[in-house]
């Protein structure tokens, strides 16, 4: 399973999917109002303790902002800092990556 987001300033998505070719399938999808809470981390927290969560096997969060460096998101629409190894501290058996917003877009086009 894939646990992937996109950070907005005014909302957040946050999703659950299974791994298929050419796309990945939603099991879950959950939108957040993104400055009702009081960071990211808390976010994906309750969108973990919602039902249908199951097992993830990797996450990929994306945000708009500046670089990432170092897995550390300034975010230019939120007053929030994102660290990468607080969300990987919350999902211990799942890789986790921070994209800016550009370079998640390009993941998305297909080669």
């Amino acid at each position: 399973m894939l646990l992937a987001g996109d950070l907005g300033g005014t909302k957040t998505l946050l999703g659950l999917f299974r791994e298929a070719q050419p796309r990945p399938i939603p099991v879950t999808v959950r939108e957040f109002a993104t400055l009702d809470q009081p960071g990211l981390e808390a976010m994906v927290d309750r969108f973990l303790a919602m039902p249908a969560f199951g097992q993830q096997h990797r996450g990929g969060l994306g945000g708009r902002g500046r670089p990432i460096v170092n897995q550390t998101a300034d975010l230019t629409n939120v007053p929030w800092q994102v660290d990468g190894t607080h969300l990987r501290a919350r999902l211990p058996h799942a890789p986790v990556r921070l994209l800016n917003d550009v370079e998640a877009m390009g993941y998305a086009v297909e080669p």
